[in-house]
């Protein structure tokens, strides 16, 4: 039985909503950014930036690719005994995630002070409901439920930047206010993902084995995915200070603006990939990827434009620096559209070995480089660190799905059915 539809959103679900949800979440993160950074100064902001990496990297980890399982077994069997599997899971990762807090805050922020690590070890232990919050958005996915997808997404970033806002209002925001926003906007989209689920508790659910094996097979290359965009900025602090690591974070940030089309479309062909038959596989991966060429050349062209001055005018002149390592990322933004979207139709393909082989390979490469490069380059020397990293992940995941170089041929058709494909999430074939 499929999620139905939400008959309330029905007339504005599209696959547009969830790139519009990205780039307003993208637009609070640069709106807040500044008020942080002068609030909490260059080793406040550094130890802010540390926690979220961790944050960030944590639910993927404890996680072990289970989201992503339930992204592929929603959209081929009935979802309801995957969700109740997925909120016990949820309480069981608990401890786990706890733990792994506490060895972050030894060998990563020992510096914290007692009520920022009492803090940042309750936001680590809810990054255990963050898991469930992946495994709906999951199942939303399957669903073709666009709206709901675009809701579940902005609710933690727009629950922290109230609490920024509000406490920057009384001259009172701290990395203990910033955690515990964490906290409260992680709590409400859980919440918020069993009322949109709407699967009741009682019922019968998938074996953990099974369901375990199955995410197993994704475990890797979730954690490299993910890990691609954090330990680069977990590692930044400790190998080229704080100062470095502050420009290359700004940086990172104007360079994902071009991947919300990108989760657009790679939530809008996961379940037409999955579904292909092995005839219409073929076309199904080109037609998935000559789109995510398509709004990546756009995007990163239209970032490109407006970088060198945009960046300084949004951050201020104090972040001037920044801008030769963001024109670097900005230009390779096309590079982490194109691998986010491979990996998704490998994913939607069951082809978890493949994924995690090659975002593998583009993490090895962009740490070597960062410890190879910043001590001299600093942030411009990260920043191409990481520009290789998603051009050996491209490649090696277009090489897995055989897409040859006739992919870059684009067509007057190509771009109506990337158009349709982003705004009515209408999947067509192209040869």
């Amino acid at each position: 039985m499929a999620l139905p539809p939400c008959s309330k959103m029905g007339k504005f679900n599209s696959p547009l909503l969830i790139s519009l949800s990205r780039v307003a979440i993208m637009m609070v993160a640069l709106g807040t950014a500044p008020i942080i950074s002068r609030e909490l100064g260059p080793s406040g902001r550094g130890l802010y930036a540390t926690c979220l990496a961790a944050l960030g990297l944590a639910p993927v980890i404890i996680g072990l690719g289970i989201p992503m399982a339930i992204r592929r077994l929603a959209s081929i069997i009935d979802h309801r005994p995957v969700v109740r599997s997925a909120y016990r899971i949820a309480f069981l990762l608990l401890s786990p995630a706890f733990g792994l807090g506490v060895v972050v805050s030894i060998l990563l922020v020992p510096s914290l002070t007692y009520s920022q690590r009492n803090w940042f070890l309750v936001a680590m232990s809810t990054t255990a409901f963050f898991v469930l919050v992946l495994c709906a958005q999951s199942v939303l996915i399957a669903a073709h439920r666009y709206s709901a997808i675009a809701v579940l997404h902005f609710i933690q970033p727009s629950v922290t930047a109230i609490v920024v806002f509000v406490f920057w209002a009384f001259s009172d925001l701290t990395l203990e206010t910033l955690l515990w926003g964490y906290v409260a906007g992680t709590s409400l989209a859980a919440l918020t993902a069993v009322v949109l689920l709407r699967v009741s508790v009682r019922g019968p659910r998938m074996s953990f084995e099974y369901l375990g094996r199955q995410g197993i097979k994704y475990a890797g290359s979730q954690i490299a995915e993910t890990a691609a965009s954090t330990v680069v900025l977990l590692l930044a602090v400790t190998t080229m200070g704080s100062y470095e690591a502050g420009l290359l974070a700004v940086s990172v940030t104007l360079a994902t603006l071009p991947l919300a089309l990108g989760y657009a479309i790679g939530s809008a062909v996961f379940g037409g990939v999955a579904s292909a038959s092995p005839t219409d596989l073929p076309r199904a991966r080109a037609s998935a990827i000559r789109a995510a060429f398509v709004v990546g050349i756009l995007g990163a062209a239209t970032l490109l434009i407006v970088t060198p001055y945009g960046l300084p005018l949004l951050f201020g002149n104090a972040f001037s620096p920044a801008v030769p390592a963001a024109v670097v990322l900005v230009a390779s933004s096309l590079l982490l559209v194109v691998n986010y979207v491979a990996t998704q139709v490998l994913g939607a393909e069951g082809r978890g070995a493949a994924m995690a082989l090659w975002q593998v390979a583009g993490l090895v490469v962009a740490v070597v480089g960062l410890l190879c490069l910043s001590g001299d380059l600093g942030a411009f020397g990260a920043a191409l660190s990481m520009a290789a990293g998603w051009l050996v992940t491209s490649a090696g995941c277009l090489r897995a799905l055989r897409v040859g170089p006739s992919v870059l041929v684009i067509r007057p058709a190509d771009l109506k059915a990337c158009f349709d494909l982003c705004m009515r999430g209408k999947f067509i074939l192209t040869s």
